[in-house]
């Protein structure tokens, strides 16, 4: 089915490497399975949840907490230590990315300043001697 699909988009004027990328996968990978004579996608990934991973209501809690008001201005990095100092575990800091990762909050959660754009100064160019003046600090 991917092959195929794969094979219609090439017709079609795509690039091949561009086409593998768009279905997720490199395009060493079709290379591999046209050699080997195979039709379809042979990749195999995770078939179970793993037994560590935190259920719904866990994840809930770490977003309750991170975006809390005492913590949103804060990175998994500066909320961990905190956290700890209470004696309170919730999740590893690489879980704490991933589950922000996965809601779309790996960024500043807090409003900021828009960026201010600096003008240049004026340039002056002497044309005769004491037409331009300038001075400067010594520290």
């Amino acid at each position: 089915m991917i092959v195929e699909l794969i094979q219609e988009a090439t017709a079609a004027g795509a690039r091949h490497e561009v086409a593998c990328t768009a279905m997720g996968f490199d395009a060493r990978t079709l290379q591999r399975w046209r050699v080997n004579k195979v039709d379809d996608d042979q990749r195999a990934g995770p078939k179970t949840r793993p037994k560590n991973a935190l259920c719904d209501q866990e994840r809930a809690n770490v977003l309750n907490i991170v975006n809390s008001e005492e913590y949103r201005s804060k990175s998994p990095k500066q909320i961990l230590p905190l956290l700890a100092d209470k004696g309170v575990h919730v999740a590893s800091e690489s879980t704490i990315y991933r589950i922000l990762r996965v809601e779309g909050q790996v960024h500043h959660r807090e409003p900021s300043r828009a960026p201010q754009h600096r003008h240049r100064p004026a340039e002056y160019t002497a044309t005769r001697p004491n037409q331009v003046w300038t001075w400067t600090s010594r520290i």
